[in-house]
């Protein structure tokens, strides 16, 4: 009964049941069968398009494209704070590892440094393209910003670009580093990606490019692999080293 109640109670009443088939309903229990749902919490927000949750596990931010970005307790899961801002794309929100600090890729082109913890606006800067999404480097000492045909690299403490990387031939999808902080990975909207060196910004001879938009990239742990996801259809794990799919 934990498996999306309204589907269960319409499922004797043909005519006011959405999924007379219960295609839903079978799904869902498929879905939570290995991994029960365990609760199930509505927030004012439209939609959720992005979310991230703090290393110490106590907050998590929601985000909705053009909606301020809502600071939940963790634990309560309680709205403690809604951020006097606007949220641009779904990358839009990342936590800075140990810190209560988050980032927002905000709808204004603006990239915003938060307290989770009180709610206020720490720091911000405008880079001259709008950035669409943003996220933190494993260390905590950076933070990528990455726009439609480049992504900067910014320090962490006060938001000064020590990097950029330009892709003038296609679109910026995606954008990952490795553990060791030794590549940044990008895709692209044709399909294609690269491994640059995060003290230069050089880029490597793009891989994979089978012309399928790239729209997700994450190391492994170890980063002897780098997993991306293609037009939300196919996941393909490739091998850093050899940059063949393995």
């Amino acid at each position: 009964e934990l498996i999306w109640p309204p589907y269960l109670a319409a499922r004797d009443q043909p005519a006011a049941n959405p999924d007379p088939d219960h295609l839903a309903h079978w799904a869902l229990w498929e879905l939570y069968h290995n991994v029960p749902c365990l609760r199930t919490t509505k927030f004012s927000l439209p939609s959720i398009d992005a979310m991230a949750r703090s290393t110490d596990e106590r907050w998590i931010v929601l985000s909705a494209r053009a909606q301020k970005p809502l600071v939940v307790d963790a634990r309560t899961r309680a709205v403690t704070h809604e951020v006097d801002l606007k949220s641009s794309h779904t990358g839009a929100v990342s936590f800075r590892p140990e810190r209560a600090e988050f980032a927002v890729a905000g709808f204004d082109g603006r990239v915003t440094v938060c307290d989770a913890e009180t709610g206020e606006i720490v720091r911000s800067v405008a880079p001259d393209a709008r950035v669409h999404s943003v996220f933190y480097s494993p260390s905590g000492n950076r933070l990528f910003a990455a726009a439609m045909n480049s992504v900067r690299v910014l320090n962490a403490d006060d938001l000064g670009e020590t990097l950029r990387i330009d892709v003038p031939e296609t679109v910026v999808t995606s954008v990952a580093m490795d553990r060791g902080e030794r590549l940044i990975a990008l895709s692209g909207a044709d399909g294609r990606m690269w491994l640059c060196d995060p003290a230069t910004g050089r880029r490597d001879t793009p891989f994979f490019t089978d012309g399928r938009r790239c729209s997700s990239l994450a190391f492994s742990p170890d980063d002897r692999f780098l997993a991306t996801d293609t037009n939300g259809t196919t996941v393909a794990v490739i091998e850093v080293a050899t940059r063949n799919v393995v």
